[in-house]
């Protein structure tokens, strides 16, 4: 999983693509668009994760994208069959899990570091 900061350029391409946004311009550029829309669509984007594979390309969205998400595993269970179905929809559903109480966590420590500093 991959945070916004260590996107790699085809991969800022790539997320504005999927939100039909312009893809040319600097990385800088490119991430402060990301930032924008993402915001708008009610994301956080410290907390978003992108998932890529190897080769860098995208897989599914986690953290506030489960249906994104489910969407990956209903294609991975259509060409491994419903046993491997089974198994996908498991792994995704404690990724999911696992990113909310990391969303939980990074919220209470925000809390924590506001309280301190007044």
């Amino acid at each position: 999983m991959v945070r916004l900061e260590e996107l790699k350029v085809e991969q800022l391409k790539q997320e504005l693509g999927k939100r039909s946004l312009r893809t040319t311009g600097t990385k800088a550029e490119l991430k402060q668009r990301l930032v924008e829309q993402l915001e708008k669509d009610g994301l956080d984007p410290l907390i978003l994760e992108f998932e890529y594979n190897i080769e860098g390309k995208e897989q599914a969205d986690n953290l506030l994208g489960a249906e994104k998400a489910a969407t990956a595993g209903e294609k991975h269970s259509e060409e491994k069959g419903a046993d491997s179905a089974n198994e996908t929809h498991e792994q995704l559903d404690a990724r999911i899990n696992a990113q909310e109480e990391n969303a939980d966590a990074f919220k209470k420590e925000m809390k924590t570091l506001k309280k301190r500093n007044g």
